[in-house]
């Protein structure tokens, strides 16, 4: 989604205001003109913002504690925006924050005043401030976790294009990951030939981990899978049982895979965005092999079977 954007170049004077492409919202940085909207929109909704053991009413139970918030905030790396409609109404607030002072991973939190709701508001917030997160903040994955039974903001979180990747601290977990946010492909270069190819399904793998299946274009001897690994996850350690050939390829991120032979010695190959193009590594049967993403970056790496991959190929192994 297009946006205007204008950069922060003083708090409190010219804050961070991204403007939706069909105007019908408008993010602003918080500032201290806002407290008194912002308190009056939690202090009507604390029944509907307390849902789901949310705090964010028990935090701000007056006009002041709003200020404090605004002008001593506790992490100041927090980016919080007034989510506005196009009648320029405060309907709720969304946040990014990173997990750390330059980390390249953030966290979006969000509410909506009970009134705004099932208007797409925060659908159309989400996308806005996540795409400013990749595209100015140069973050490479953002998270959102949210409270089991809260589907409202499952919806919010899926129709802006994130995936359920698992839990963390008692909730579910969604992301979305710049490089991982991959069009369908059309084609493959694969063995100095560009081929073309069918997109079949996406499937889970593990959590953090998931595989886009696609054939090749009347090409019915192999079938290749595009493998897009979270930061600090890895694919199942899985041990070759048939087929003709195994390719495993790097695409793009920070990781490694680790082969490890039959007679127990190990290929430890690290990738990057450095490294040379095409890597593929061919796996024999009997061998076992797993990727793993580095812990601050994302991994995408792809396989290739011949033939066609089928249930009984690998054998899944504990680690």
């Amino acid at each position: 989604m297009a946006s205007e954007i204008h950069p922060n170049k003083e708090f409190n004077n010219n804050p961070i205001e991204i403007v939706s492409s069909d105007g019908g919202i408008v993010l602003r940085q918080f500032t201290l003109r806002d407290s008194e909207e912002i308190f009056a929109l939690i202090d009507r909704n604390r029944s509907h913002l307390s849902q789901f053991g949310d705090d964010t009413a028990d935090k701000y139970p007056t006009l002041q504690s709003v200020r404090e918030s605004i002008e001593h905030p506790k992490n100041p790396e927090r980016l919080r925006f007034a989510i506005r409609n196009k009648e320029r109404q405060m309907a709720g607030s969304i946040n990014l924050t990173p997990y750390e002072k330059g980390s390249t991973r953030g966290e979006v939190g969000y509410y909506l005043g009970s009134e705004f709701q099932k208007k797409g508001y925060m659908v159309k917030a989400v996308e806005i401030l996540t795409n400013y997160g990749f595209d100015f903040l140069n973050y490479k994955i953002i998270y959102g976790d949210i409270a089991e039974g809260n589907i409202s903001s499952e919806k919010v979180l899926l129709k802006a294009g994130y995936q359920e990747t698992g839990k963390h601290d008692g909730k579910i977990r969604y992301s979305k990951n710049k490089e991982q946010n991959i069009s369908q492909l059309n084609t493959f270069d694969f063995e100095s030939s560009i081929q073309p190819i069918s997109f079949v399904e996406t499937t889970k793998v593990a959590t953090g981990v998931e595989c886009d299946v696609y054939t090749f274009d009347g090409d019915n001897s192999k079938d290749l899978g595009v493998i897009r690994i979270e930061p600090g996850f890895k694919t199942p350690l899985q041990r070759v049982l048939k087929g003709n050939r195994t390719i495993e390829g790097y695409v793009s991120g920070k990781g490694r895979l680790v082969i490890a032979k039959p007679d127990g010695t190990q290929e430890k190959h690290s990738v990057d965005n450095n490294t040379q193009k095409p890597f593929v590594v061919a796996v024999a049967i009997g061998e076992k092999m797993q990727w793993q993403a580095d812990k601050d970056s994302p991994l995408v790496a792809y396989e290739i079977c011949f033939p066609p991959y089928e249930d009984g190929r690998y054998e899944n192994l504990q680690e």
